[in-house]
């Protein structure tokens, strides 16, 4: 199925364009679906703005100004993927702060059994000494 994607894409759009958001989903670097929803929606976009293009230069030569539109490729895998995990559903949310929270948890407690067992106990109040005083 991602190959008749792949193919498709690469049909529709020209080498540059094609080139261009396979590098975008690359740097992105989320879930494999997320990646083919971005795929979709990208090439959907230069399509829409290629689709009055006459010739096969024409549609490169817009191909590469919209590219150019879109700035720089690692900012914009960074925005993309910034964007499509604030959609995520609000379970997806709470499931994956409840990991982060249990997580810091355990690294707290692991933390504080070092420090518990490579600690040396040290008797500050004599507590013989202080029943003696309040009996008297």
């Amino acid at each position: 199925m991602e190959q008749k994607q792949k193919d498709k894409l690469a049909d529709n759009l020209p080498a540059c364009a094609v080139e261009f958001i396979k590098l975008v989903i690359r740097k992105m670097r989320y879930r494999k679906k997320v990646r083919q929803d971005v795929q979709a929606e990208l090439s959907a976009h230069f399509e829409d703005e290629l689709k009055d293009c006459a010739t096969d230069e024409e549609k490169a030569q817009k191909a590469q100004q919209l590219i150019a539109g879109f700035g720089d490729v690692k900012l914009l895998a960074v925005l993309l993927r910034r964007a499509k995990k604030r959609c995520r559903p609000l379970w997806r949310t709470v499931v994956a702060r409840t990991f982060q929270t249990v997580g810091v948890l355990i690294v707290c407690f692991v933390i504080y059994v070092v420090w518990f067992l490579t600690g040396k106990p040290v008797i500050t109040t004599d507590y013989v000494a202080e029943l003696n005083r309040i009996v008297r």
